[in-house]
């Protein structure tokens, strides 16, 4: 998903926010001549040549605009959260003098963004600060009241919306007529009305076919559609974005033969939040990807519903060249699983691991400890059945109570305790004490040593 975008969130007014008069200043003003945009991304990784598909799908589409293209110079700036801190970031930024900052804000560098904001607004303080992505989409007022900094939030699907941020400045336009943004005039904050999704995701320009980003091997993702079929409690994207718009099959193969002709890339992976989402789904994308797998292009980690997963499912994944798999299943509680919108079913898990183990894959069970209604023993006992499984790994995650998820709207509910900075870590819940909580993580981390011991 596009990422200075944010997500989709219906805002209203919240008290003491008011709807904006007009006026012709546009918040900081207009920005006349070509001015520099910079789209600043902090990369949760241990990779330094990572980069971000979000930054790169908001200069794509805005750059497609020949009046945007001829007023702005869009640049991406990438950092990384194990390599750089906010302090190196400003050195680059200041230098670069840009006239817009666009920060794109994940749990992961939330605070280290907000850092940012504010040495910006010391040492570039007339340059327009614009945040988004979906640790502010869902909470834009409540971010801009608490971090004067930011000019501007961009919630909801992203490129559609900053596109037209940057033709209102461009023109002297008052935003009080750009769908999709939250922004501050004076002491005041203001929400617009929400932007429509592009139904089109073709009108979106790849990146990569438009030169923006480079393939590199290992961090090259793409990404077939947005949305997902489920509506987990812990997730941004189901609650969000249920309905499911895909784009085009020829264009994921434009995308696919590039890759294949890179010679510097030798595995790439999806972003789709279900791979194997339908069985012809599967079988076009295996016959796209079979001419990159037979060029020797792996497809290193796809996430896949394990109870759908059949002899047909595996075939089919080895035709595309996919050499690992992701799954859940979270959590084996019943109760638990209910509690936050879960599909699991035990025999059909088990078998679906079973059958893509014994086909060669490396398969990544993933479990989170802290659910609502999980406890030191049915997290053990979860453990214990994952690793009866035998799976390639197993990814042990501390709860994070994300803003804009259902367990986070319904944290009362469920005696959620949680650290209010992000990342928004689980402290404790009713049936999960926090020495308990601390307990398990250490767990996690000896079996994790593990499983990384035997390579």
């Amino acid at each position: 998903m596009a990422s200075l975008p944010g997500e989709q969130g219906g805002r209203g007014f919240p008290a003491g926010h008011r709807k904006r008069p007009c006026r012709q200043d546009g918040g900081r003003g207009q920005l006349t001549g070509t001015k520099n945009v910079l789209l600043v991304s902090f990369n949760s990784c241990h990779e330094p040549h990572y980069f971000s598909l979000a930054l790169g799908y908001l200069k794509a589409y805005a750059v497609a605009d020949p009046a945007v293209a001829k007023r702005f110079n869009i640049e991406i700036a990438e950092f990384c959260t194990k390599c750089n801190d906010p302090m190196q970031a400003v050195f680059y930024i200041a230098n670069a003098k840009p006239d817009v900052v666009g920060l794109s804000c994940y749990c992961w560098n939330l605070e280290g963004m907000r850092h940012l904001a504010d040495v910006l607004r010391t040492v570039l303080p007339e340059t327009k600060i614009v945040a988004g992505g979906p640790e502010v989409s869902p909470v834009a007022e409540e971010f801009l009241t608490a971090n004067p900094s930011v000019d501007v939030v961009v919630r909801g699907e992203g490129e559609d919306t900053f596109r037209g941020l940057l033709a209102a400045w461009a023109e002297g336009e008052d935003l009080a007529g750009v769908a999709g943004v939250s922004y501050r005039e004076g002491e005041h904050v203001f929400a617009n009305e929400d932007r429509p999704l592009i139904e089109s995701l073709d009108e979106i320009p790849s990146p990569y076919l438009a030169g923006i980003l480079k393939p590199r091997d290992q961090v090259t993702y793409l990404e077939t559609y947005r949305g997902c079929p489920y509506a987990c409690g812990y997730c941004y994207e189901g609650k969000n974005y249920p309905r499911l718009r895909h784009f085009s099959t020829e264009r994921i193969k434009a995308e696919v033969e590039l890759i294949a002709e890179s010679p510097q890339v030798r595995s790439f992976s999806f972003i789709d939040s279900v791979f194997n989402l339908t069985k012809e789904k599967l079988r076009v994308m295996a016959e796209l990807l079979e001419p990159a797998a037979s060029k020797g292009k792996t497809i290193h980690t796809v996430e896949v519903m394990t109870e759908h997963v059949d002899d047909e499912t595996i075939a089919l994944l080895l035709r595309a060249g996919a050499v690992s798999t992701e799954t859940g299943p979270q959590t084996t509680d019943e109760c638990t699983i209910a509690n936050i919108n879960r599909f699991f079913k035990k025999d059909k898990f088990a078998r679906g691991v079973r059958l893509m183990r014994d086909a060669g894959f490396k398969v990544l069970c993933d479990l989170i400890i802290g659910l609502p209604g999980d406890d030191f023993f049915s997290f053990c006992r979860s453990t214990r059945y994952i690793l009866d499984l035998r799976p390639g790994t197993v990814v042990f995650s501390t709860l994070n109570v994300l803003p804009g998820t259902m367990l986070r709207d319904e944290a009362e509910r469920f005696g959620l305790k949680f650290d209010e900075r992000a990342p928004h870590y689980i402290l404790e819940t009713e049936s999960f004490p926090f020495q308990e909580v601390r307990k398990a993580e250490l767990l996690a981390k000896s079996i994790e040593a593990e499983y990384r011991a035997a390579g």
